[in-house]
């Protein structure tokens, strides 16, 4: 099991404030090409794309869990699924060249609309309030000008 999931929550973390812990070595590896007492933390991008969407992944865990127990096998788990998909279709993206980039990143795109109209019933069920949905669009808006300029980038 993973100390990642209980990190966040239980000392109130954000993945950028995460990235600079240096004190928990069981969370840390050791990277290699680097000295020995230099560490690393799991090799994740530090990129505005990356930390923006990890920050929103955990902010939309943290208010998925106070959604309806009728809701949590369906809506929940749905609106969850989604945003670790595209999460890790950005990973997959930043590992590949090429047309395989491209194709990640066209996903990820269609992953993010997807969680966008998905997180719009959330607002009309009332389980989200009107701040928090601003607070969904503005990331949204924010994912998806970095996401589209990934994109733009991969056609060069």
């Amino acid at each position: 099991m993973s100390i990642f999931p209980v990190l966040p929550q239980r000392f109130g973390l954000c993945y950028s404030a995460l990235c600079s812990l240096t004190s928990l070595s069981s969370v840390f590896s050791e990277t290699p090409g680097r000295s020995p007492g230099a560490k690393k933390i799991m090799q994740m991008p530090d990129t505005p794309l990356f930390v923006k969407t990890h920050d929103f992944v955990l902010w939309l865990l943290r208010h998925t869990q106070r959604f309806p127990k009728n809701l949590r096998h369906s809506y929940t788990n749905r609106v969850e699924s989604m945003a670790f998909e595209f999460e890790e279709l950005l990973l997959m993206a930043n590992s590949h060249r090429g047309r395989d980039r491209a194709m990640y990143l066209t996903r990820a795109d269609g992953r993010l609309v997807s969680l966008r109209v998905l997180l719009r019933y959330s607002y009309e069920l009332n389980l989200l309030g009107a701040q928090q949905i601003q607070y969904v669009a503005d990331n949204f808006d924010q994912i998806g000008r970095l996401l589209g300029a990934w994109l733009k980038g991969t056609d060069r």
